[in-house]
């Protein structure tokens, strides 16, 4: 595999139409996608030398942030209206040629830029609210 260009990582949010559709959200300058998983500490008086030991199990999440430039008005209202509502909303990332996660997550944060001679920016944090699918590339 190729080196993956940054800009080809897209974040879309999702309109709760059945079937959904997504539209991306406005140019993503920078994101980052970064799954978690927390160990379920097993340890106990028994554990070999009382070395701290991790079980499987533990609660995994995924935490969306990006910055960028504002273009589409229809995906930056459903991400307004998502985080003024606190309301659990379907999000799609992708990373083409690795993966493609949808799931419902809760907007976190959200700031808008004002850059003196320059575009107006926002910039987003979104964590998983539950299940999310997974699909890798081409499977």
């Amino acid at each position: 595999m190729g080196l993956q260009n940054g800009r080809d990582l897209i974040l879309q949010v999702g309109d709760g139409g059945t079937p959904e559709s997504f539209a991306t959200l406005a140019g993503l300058e920078e994101r980052t996608f970064r799954f978690t998983a927390a160990g379920l500490d097993v340890t106990d008086t028994a554990s070999p030398g009382r070395w701290r030991q991790l079980g499987g199990g533990g609660v995994r999440s995924l935490t969306v942030t990006g910055q960028g430039s504002l273009y589409n008005l229809v995906a930056d209202q459903r991400l307004r209206d998502a985080f003024l509502a606190q309301s659990l909303v379907n999000w799609q990332v992708t990373a083409p040629g690795l993966f493609t996660c949808t799931g419902p997550f809760l907007v976190t944060e959200l700031a808008y830029l004002g850059r003196e001679e320059a575009e107006a920016g926002w910039e987003v944090t979104l964590a998983s609210a539950g299940a999310l699918s997974l699909t890798a590339a081409g499977g």
